[in-house]
Parts: C-alpha cells; structure tokens; sequence
C-alpha cells in the first residue's frame, strides 16, 4: 500500500509543481523584459499571453476549490467549518500585506520616475543647448563678417594679384579653402591650405537661391572625408558696385570646426534629446512598470488563495478525521478504524495514530467484555440447569 500511495503524491504534486515552475518564469520573464524596453516592445505580447492563460488558470482552480468548499459547508460536512476559518484567516493574512507592498511600491515607482524629471534638471539641459546653440551662432556670424571683410579686400586688389589676395585672406582668417566662384556657383579661382586640393564643386541651388534672397549664407556641413569632421561653410556676394546679386561674383570660405566642440554639441543634443524622450515616455513607463507590478501581484495572490484552499484542507484532516472518530465512539461503534496511511509524522498524526489505537483497544476489551458475559451466561444456565436436577432428586 505504500508504493501506490506515494505515486498518487506524486502525481497530484505534478500540476503544483508545473504551475509553480510556469509562475517562477513567467515572473522572471517579465523582470528581464522591464530592465530592458527593446525586449519588453518584442515579447510583450507573449508576456501578456502567457500572464492571463497562468491567470486563467488560478481563476479556475480557485473556483474549482471555492465551489467543492460551499458544497461542503452548506452539506455540514465534518470539516468545512474549521476549513471555511482557515481559509479566510490565510487569504486575509497574504492579501492585506500584499496590498500595503502594493501601495506603497506603486507610489515609489510613480515618484520615483516623476524625480527623473526634476524641473532644474530639464532648466539646466535647456539652457547648456541655448547657451551651446548662441556660441555656435556667434562663431559663425564672426566667420561670416571675415568673410564679408575678405570679399571687400579682394574687390579692391589688382587684376593681376588675385591669387596672392586670396592665399593672404585665407591664412589671415583661418579658413582651410577660399574660392571665387561666378554668378552660377562655379569656381573660377581658389586658394586651399591641402596642396592636391581639386577644384571646388558647384553650389547647389538651396544656396544661390538664399544668396540672391539674402546676398549671404552660413552654415555647418559635414566634410567629405569622415575624419575632418564639421567645417562651416561662409559664402558672401562680391559688391561689383552696380552689377545685380544674380550677376555678381561669389566669394566662399570654408573654416574647419574643431572637434571638440561638434562632441560637445552632439553630446549636449544627445543629452536632451533622451531627457525630451524620456518626458514623452513618463506616461507609458508610469504604465509599464505598475502593469508589471500589478500582474505579479495578481498571480503571487492567486497562487497564495489557491494554496490556502490546499494548506486548509490538509491541515483540517487529520481534525475531520478525529471527529469522525468521535462521533463512531459516542455512538458505541469501536470497530471502525481511522486512515492514518496519508498523515505526516507529526503532532496531528501521532494523535490520529493514537487515537485509532484507543479505538482498536477499547473494541478488544468490548468484545473480551462480551466474550466474558456470555460465559457468565452460560454457566449460570449450567448451574441452574444443574441446581433444577438436585431438587427434583432430593423430593423423589
């Protein structure tokens, strides 16, 4: 009888222990995914399939437990009531600190992301970018005066000293290229600090468009080669006194940017744009992370009812059994004997044990009883029988 009922434990643990294991992934799913909103995007749809089917299922077994429980009770079956008590004393101890954690960790997650956005953090990611912006601005605008400076010089050269004014201009002002260029943006003569330096190209029409609205245009460019990194380009028109601005010739300057200012301006950028993308996201991570929470404790809750169902009804048997045991002896029944096979060595168990003893001692001394009645009987018939044949010899 042992090896059998072993294998029914067993397999009645095979389904706890299944939904137990099911659960430990699930909650170790969802954790990996919220540290990780690539992930979380990817596998959130099976995240969430996954948590209502587990959901689903505690739902029933409850159900399942709180159905067969109300049967009982309604029954007055031996048991229900200190199972019904039980019951509620463990859903009443794992549901009201579970829901003060709830609480209070729902407000750290929202207060916590709210401190993420402090008002002087985003004030002062504001002001870096303007203050980055305005040095920028200032940079150019000072790259555009030389430039403006360099095409009256080279207006009021010679002929024939064009060349030399435009290698003077250049080295005078730091620029890395200077070219003149005609009214449609193709150079007619340049001067570049890199010897094998080839003719500049064309200006695009963006450009010469902005040249005739304006007579001037600034502007960062990425250079064509990846490790020069930014230069700003500066193109002015000539003043060729009388001439129209679509007539006129075009001076170009292109001044290299230090490196380290395009790292600092990226990074300041970088900077704000992820604190501009994390204010846009406070709502969904707000959302996100109290989902998370909610439905773990969700599943920890109804795995915790539904183990109070099972702890209950284990811990009420061994008390079922005794009173079923009591009920046998007040109604003089000695012979019936008590399952004590599925109970643990424990208190409750040594007590069924004991108790299915007395039973089985206090039958045998009844029926040693009534053994030793019905002799009494029998001899005191004996002996009346015996006595009745003395008195009728004695009167003969």
């Amino acid at each position: 009888m042992a090896a059998p009922s072993l294998i029914q434990r067993l397999r009645g643990l095979l389904p706890v222990v299944g939904l137990f294991v099911l659960l430990l992934a699930s909650l170790f799913m969802f954790s990996s995914a919220t540290q990780n909103s690539e992930e979380f995007s990817r596998s959130y749809l099976m995240l969430l399939i996954l948590v209502v089917v587990e959901l689903l299922l505690l739902v029933a077994l409850i159900g399942i437990n709180l159905q067969r429980l109300i049967r009982q009770y309604r029954n007055r079956a031996t048991g229900s009531r200190l199972t019904t008590r039980l019951v509620v004393m463990f859903v009443i101890l794992a549901v009201v600190p579970a829901s003060v954690l709830y609480y209070f960790s729902v407000d750290f997650i929202r207060r916590g992301i709210d401190s993420w956005f402090d008002v002087k953090v985003e004030r002062a990611l504001d002001d870096a970018l303007n203050l980055s912006r305005a040095s920028l601005d200032w940079r150019l605008e000072e790259m555009q005066r030389q430039v403006e400076l360099m095409a009256e010089r080279i207006d009021n050269a010679a002929p024939g000293s064009l060349d030399a004014t435009l290698e003077a201009s250049m080295r005078l002002s730091g620029a890395a290229e200077v070219a003149l260029l005609d009214e449609n943006g193709f150079a007619i003569v340049f001067s570049s600090d890199r010897p094998n330096k080839r003719a500049p190209e064309q200006l695009n029409k963006v450009i010469l468009a902005q040249l005739r609205r304006q007579g001037s245009y600034i502007g960062l460019e990425p250079s064509l080669a990846p490790q020069e990194g930014l230069y700003a380009r500066a193109v002015v028109a000539m003043p060729n006194s009388g001439l129209p601005a679509q007539d006129r010739l075009v001076l170009q300057a292109l001044f290299p940017v230090p490196a380290q200012i395009g790292v600092l301006a990226n990074r300041v950028q970088t900077a704000y744009s992820k604190y501009e993308r994390l204010d846009y996201l406070r709502g969904p991570l707000k959302f996100s992370f109290t989902l998370t929470l909610s439905l773990v404790l969700l599943l920890s809750l109804f795995t915790a009812v539904w183990a109070a169902f099972a702890l209950a009804r284990r811990l009420v048997a061994p008390i079922r059994i005794l009173a079923i045991g009591t009920r046998a002896v007040t109604s003089g029944d000695y012979n019936r004997r008590l399952p004590i096979s599925s109970f643990a060595n424990d208190e409750l168990g040594f007590l069924v044990q004991s108790f299915d003893t007395m039973m089985a001692r206090i039958a045998m001394a009844q029926d040693e009883a009534h053994h030793s009645q019905q002799i009494v009987e029998n001899q005191k018939i004996y002996l009346e029988t015996v006595l009745g044949h003395l008195s009728s010899g004695v009167m003969t």
